[in-house]
């Protein structure tokens, strides 16, 4: 072959290749259909630091955009790794890897079917994730469901064939090219968003100049290790045939001392930044994930997170009661004990005269809506007083000043609902007894606020609602009209509620 020849033809595959990556980097800007745009660029902000955040990196920005290369050459990476790991193990792969050319054709064909399976169940997944992920999706049901898989299934195919086509047709090995275009693709803008940042003034020439420095460093260090190998010494014994003496000769195997490259920190990445992905799609409200996703994540790492999110508002008011934590916040700040993050109100005592047109009162009232903190307001004075009327002298006290009810009823219900707090009744033919539990509470965790055996033998619930039984005036009068219910112990406690337990212990 000529030299003309072979100049051709690397020039014909230099243009096919950079052919193929121009229809792949084009494909990443086609979007699925379905999605608002909008709403996913607000979701992409918040789950720039997940697992998210680095498909999309691999992608070349199709996971942000979520176009139909979102799932990106992936899937067919991952089934490659678990054909290689079942050669290992399987003695069909095993055989198939010894016959040659037709067992590396069939392991490939293996591979391309791993490849689509792989595909659909996450395409299914991505699908459901985006439907749960707020108003993202503008119609959702099963038919974006099934367009998605679809478009995403197709979208990895045709990556796939792309990649095998460079392969063969074109320079170097097409899955990594297409892996690299996607991770360079990112570079042209991150370097306008840092010289942007130069112009502005948030960062100084010789902060640029450091992160460029640092970058070639580490470009280079890497380099160093991946093309690292250790030399092993290898000697050859002399043999003597007749009055000759052959061998004796030194060679050296070259051993790579990073042989698994950088497969392993991939994983690990994508292992430790997956509950952060998942808690971002809503999939983890249960208190089990959240200690999970706590100690994946460093802990220096989300502390200091937390504490910055916590010094502005107690700079400002003194107080994080009008913050909003996630679950996840919330179990790290219990183990601080901090004062402010108890429950919280403000008791205002004024005149009777004072209720309203209270300058003092407004300030109050004005500081407590910012940190999120009821206010309550009564006159100490005037409460004296209520505790020495009947009844009908307290409503008619209470009337001729203007008020609804007493301040302490008020003071009372406004803590039981800051401290998660309900009551439940026990009638009976000598007394009515009212019993504090937490809201929420099932029949048996009711009846062992009254006695541990009560809880231990727990049979049924005979359930009068507070409604009724003030209706009715007993609570044989409302056994008579119906309104008497017979509860298991997955029954739910309400407020207000006349029980009688029924147990054997």
């Amino acid at each position: 072959m000529s030299a003309s020849t072979q100049s051709n033809d690397l020039r014909n595959r230099i243009l096919f290749t950079l052919f193929i990556l121009a229809v792949y980097r084009l494909g990443t800007f086609v979007p699925l259909p379905g999605i608002d745009p909008e709403q996913l660029q607000i979701m992409m902000e918040g789950n720039q630091k997940g697992l998210l955040g680095m498909f999309n990196v691999f992608a070349g920005g199709a996971v942000s955009r979520m176009a139909i290369f979102a799932l990106g050459i992936m899937p067919y990476i991952s089934s490659s790794i678990i054909v290689q790991l079942l050669t290992g193990v399987s003695d069909y792969f095993k055989n198939l890897k010894e016959q040659g050319e037709i067992g590396r054709k069939k392991i490939t064909q293996i591979t391309r079917y791993g490849t689509v399976l792989i595909a659909c169940l996450q395409g299914y997944g991505v699908s459901v994730g985006l439907e749960n992920a707020g108003n993202l999706v503008i119609e959702p049901g099963m038919s974006f469901r099934i367009i998605t898989t679809i478009s995403l299934v197709a979208g990895t195919t045709f990556l796939m064939w792309l990649g095998e086509q460079i392969t063969l047709r074109g320079i170097g090995n097409g899955i990594s090219l297409i892996i690299f275009s996607g991770i360079v693709a990112e570079i042209p803008r991150a370097l306008a968003s840092t010289f942007e940042l130069g112009r502005t003034g948030a960062l100084s020439a010789v902060m640029i100049v450091g992160i460029f420095l640092l970058v070639i460093i580490t470009v280079l260090f890497i380099v160093f290790f991946e093309r690292a190998v250790r030399k092993i010494l290898i000697n050859y014994p002399k043999r003597q045939m007749g009055n000759k003496i052959y061998g004796g000769e030194s060679s050296h195997l070259p051993l790579k001392i990073n042989t698994a490259g950088v497969i392993p920190a991939i994983f690990a990445s994508a292992l430790l930044l997956l509950p952060v992905t998942v808690s971002n799609f809503g999939f983890a409200e249960s208190d089990s994930f959240i200690k999970i996703s706590s100690q994946l994540k460093p802990l220096g790492t989300f502390v200091y997170e937390l504490v910055n999110k916590c010094i502005e508002p107690l700079n400002t008011y003194g107080s994080l009661n009008g913050v909003t934590f996630e679950k996840q916040e919330k179990m790290i700040l219990a183990s601080f004990n901090l004062l402010t993050l108890k429950p919280m109100m403000f008791v205002a005592n004024v005149s009777e005269n004072e209720f309203t047109d209270n300058k003092h009162l407004s300030e109050l009232k004005s500081f407590a809506s910012k940190i999120n903190v009821p206010v309550i307001t009564i006159c100490a004075s005037l409460e004296s007083q209520l505790v020495d009327f009947d009844e009908n002298e307290k409503k008619e006290f209470l009337k001729e000043s203007g008020i609804e009810e007493p301040g302490l009823n008020r003071l009372i219900r406004e803590a039981f609902r800051l401290l998660g707090l309900q009551t439940f009744f026990t009638a009976g033919p000598n007394e009515v007894r009212a019993w504090t539990i937490k809201k929420n509470s099932t029949a048996p965790e009711a009846a062992g606020e009254i006695h541990s055996d009560f809880e231990r033998g727990f049979i049924r619930a005979d359930v009068i609602s507070y409604s009724d039984f003030i209706m009715h005036g007993s609570d044989v009068a409302a056994k008579e009209a119906g309104k008497l219910r017979s509860e298991g112990k997955y029954h739910v406690v309400s407020d207000g509620d006349v029980i009688h337990f029924k147990f054997n212990v």
